[in-house]
């Protein structure tokens, strides 16, 4: 049995875990070895209704329905699905938009863990350099730290740290993002698949373990599209040990290549999700991972879904078991070439409703005109971007 189908069976993969025991007095019938603990969240927009709650109901509500333990890592990761700044204006005519305030940060208790808010992501330029740069020195005041941006400001070299059980570099890039154009103090990190696997071939070996962070896919599509699924493939083999993927906002399928893990998508953990987008949307995987020795020794899947106040809770019974259902089901379509059209299939679908829904808002927001050089201003750059990647497929 595969990691994969481990991870699936039961929510936890493990390997040689028998090695492992909490620090504290040894046994002599096992070796005492130091566990560094890392977790992967989905993405958190501390924006909109999510901050209206902040506002009215204090800090430490939009997690209130976890357990206390539930952030016990030495490392979190989560996905910061906006800007945080009063500052700055739109600079292109996108349909949604994510601003919050850098005090939302609050809501991390602060205890013995490091937080990392990967900000390459299509949300983070909302509101261009100067929202960009407000959010990186809101991440720095509050004692944070970020992946995923470059320029002068900051870099996109990978982000190492030290657990006990071995230190970890951590990279994150978005192909779906929108750049800044020129030389800026800060921008999302570079979005072409070249630029991506090459960034990821020189970090390996900085650390005992290197984790990928790829915003890509078709949002709201429980599908992988062959694109997705190929860079996601491709980072694993430039030296990955893990990739995590966002931007879906609904849970994708797990695939193993060679002895590199890919959750193509791990939902939303923090979003105020409309009504009609549940309960796909609501649901989110937290990704654990455990490192013994510089080695990567479990990995569990933890499910949660959004209440109605959109508060995390901790999935348990037959809805915890229904959804590793449905997530096993996803992972074996990359087994078959059938499973694999089907994917595509359904992401092209998705793909097309998505952009027809986003155009019509944005038209009546800008007009019709600048909705369509927009568009076609988009659609010449990813079609240069993929022609010059053709000869990366395998």
């Amino acid at each position: 049995m595969n990691k994969v189908a481990r991870l699936l069976k039961g929510g936890v993969l493990d390997e040689g875990v028998d090695d492992i025991q909490e620090e504290g007095p040894s046994s002599t019938n096992k070796t005492t070895s130091k566990v560094g603990r890392i977790m992967f969240l989905g993405d958190v927009a501390l924006a909109r209704r999510i901050g209206e709650q902040i506002e009215r109901y204090g800090a430490a509500y939009p997690f209130a329905k976890l357990p206390s333990n539930f952030f016990g890592a030495d490392i979190v990761v989560f996905n910061l699905e906006c800007c945080l700044s009063v500052r700055g204006s739109s600079w292109e005519p996108k349909p949604v938009l994510m601003r919050g305030k850098a005090e939302y940060l609050d809501v991390f208790p602060r205890q013995q863990q490091r937080y990392v808010a990967n900000v390459a992501n299509n949300h983070f330029l909302d509101f261009g350099e100067v929202g960009a740069m407000d959010t990186i020195e809101a991440l720095k005041a509050a004692g944070l730290f970020h992946i995923g941006a470059d320029g002068e400001l900051t870099n996109s070299q990978p982000l190492v740290l030290q657990t006990p059980g071995g230190s970890v570099a951590l990279l994150a890039f978005a192909p779906c993002a929108h750049r800044l154009s020129g030389k800026v103090r800060v921008n999302v990190a570079p979005e072409l698949p070249r630029d991506i696997v090459k960034a990821v071939e020189q970090a390996h070996g900085c650390a005992d373990l290197l984790v990928v962070s790829l915003h890509q896919g078709v949002e709201h599509c429980r599908f992988t599209h062959r694109w997705s699924r190929q860079l996601a493939r491709d980072v694993v083999e430039a030296g990955a040990d893990l990739v995590v993927v966002h931007h879906t906002h609904v849970i994708q399928g797990i695939e193993q290549v060679r002895d590199g893990v890919i959750f193509h998508g791990i939902g939303n953990f923090l979003l105020d999700v409309p009504q009609e987008r549940r309960p796909a949307a609501a649901h989110t995987l937290a990704v654990r991972i455990e490192i013994v020795d510089g080695k990567i020794k479990r990995i569990s899947a933890e499910p949660l879904e959004m209440n109605e106040e959109w508060q995390p809770v901790v999935l348990e019974g037959p809805s915890r078991d229904n959804l590793f259902l449905e997530v096993k089901k996803l992972s074996l379509l990359f087994d078959s070439k059938i499973g694999v059209a089907i994917n595509n299939a359904g992401a092209w679908k998705r793909w097309f409703a998505h952009k027809l829904s986003g155009s019509w808002l944005m038209i009546q927001r800008v007009g019709a005109r600048k909705t369509a050089l927009y568009y076609l201003g988009r659609v010449v750059k990813k079609l240069a971007a993929r022609l010059a990647w053709l000869g990366t497929f395998r």
